[in-house]
């Protein structure tokens, strides 16, 4: 039931993150062409470009954290016998949870401070609040801890049967 959940959610945040990355290219594609052929220029474009990027990135990493495919250095692995490399892998799952926590905690912080404080930034016309792009943060660092935990979850189930395997040396 829950990995369903969580697969919904994953490729709900893949169809925001592919629509952000559309919309950037659109903006990139309009601030090219009023440049060359109409030698104008809109700071609007670049600047939305830059919130809908941070969106991008926060919310398409929490994907990548469900899907494990962040940088990992396999060379560790040959080094060490199986039951180090576990509490290796315990101690690390350990310090992402903290580590993710930490930034859903700040982000929360951040974002909130903006909201009741109601400082915006104005881009030519357009009043944008800060919180709006902060947002971003903690909405990022929620769903990847949500899949960070679902990983050690799996992580402490399969814990059991890989140590009992290990003989002794």
């Amino acid at each position: 039931m829950t990995d369903k959940i969580l697969h919904i959610i994953e490729k709900i945040l893949e169809n925001i993150s592919v629509i952000c990355l559309f919309i950037i290219t659109c903006f990139i594609l309009l601030e090219v062409i009023s440049r060359y052929f109409f030698s104008a220029s809109s700071g609007y474009y670049e600047e939305f470009n830059k919130y809908l990027f941070v969106y991008l990135v926060l919310l398409i990493s929490a994907v990548g954290m469900r899907k494990g495919t962040h940088i990992r250095i396999e060379m560790i692995d040959s080094l060490f016998s199986p039951r180090v490399i576990k509490s290796i892998q315990f101690i690390n799952h350990i310090g992402i949870l903290a580590v993710m926590g930490c930034f859903l905690y700040s982000g929360i912080l951040l974002a909130w401070s903006c909201y009741v404080s109601e400082t915006c930034w104005y881009i030519g016309n357009i009043i944008l609040p800060q919180w709006v792009v902060w947002l971003a943060f903690p909405l990022g660092m929620f769903f990847a801890l949500v899949y960070s935990i679902e990983d050690f979850v799996k992580f402490l189930c399969n814990l059991k049967p890989a140590l009992k395997s290990d003989p002794e040396p």
